[in-house]
């Protein structure tokens, strides 16, 4: 065989290879949200999300403390803001909120929320691989991303599937996983 056929017949194979790897990732659909519109406070960073049903509205560790979200739809706390909001004054009010809360990307179990004896630091670590993790009327849950990868698509697809739930709990207080 000349160098030349050697060299194309080995590029072919590597790009085969490549496709192949890729295919299960390209293959995914990620959930669509097609509820009704909802407004859901986030404390921290805004999740890369874009949907018109969805819209977002900053709030801060002190409008949890002065439970300035009785009229949202749910709350999410982001990464940056997990420690501060774990602090033991604000287990009771994500205990008796009338709203879900979603803690994104916690490294640690939900606890560290609402139990004011167990501190983030001194939680245990998450093992279940959830990526969102939510209380609401005394219900607990667990969303994972797409193969345990933070992409766009896998990213998505977890927040449509959180809003589905805050619409469910909207309408019947209840959490239906």
């Amino acid at each position: 065989m000349t160098k030349s056929k050697y060299l194309f017949l080995l590029t072919l194979i590597l790009l085969l290879v490549g496709c192949s790897q890729d295919s299960s990732n390209s293959s995914f659909t990620p959930a669509k949200y097609n509820g009704s519109n909802l407004i859901i406070g986030v404390v921290g960073e805004k999740p890369l999300y874009n949907d018109e049903k969805v819209t977002f509205k900053n709030l801060t560790i002190e409008d949890i403390r002065n439970e300035s979200f009785y009229d949202l739809d749910g709350v999410i706390i982001t990464k940056s803001k997990l420690e501060e909001a774990s602090e033991p004054a604000f287990a009771n009010i994500y205990i008796n909120s009338p709203v879900p809360f979603i803690f994104a990307d916690s490294e640690k179990v939900l606890h560290a929320f609402i139990d004011e004896h167990t501190s983030y630091k001194d939680a245990l670590t998450i093992k279940s691989g959830d990526y969102l993790t939510g209380y609401f009327n005394n219900h607990t849950f667990g969303l994972t991303l797409h193969e345990d990868i933070a992409n766009e698509k896998s990213l998505e697809d977890v927040y449509a599937r959180v809003f589905k739930l805050i619409e469910h709990s909207k309408e019947t207080k209840e959490l239906n996983i």
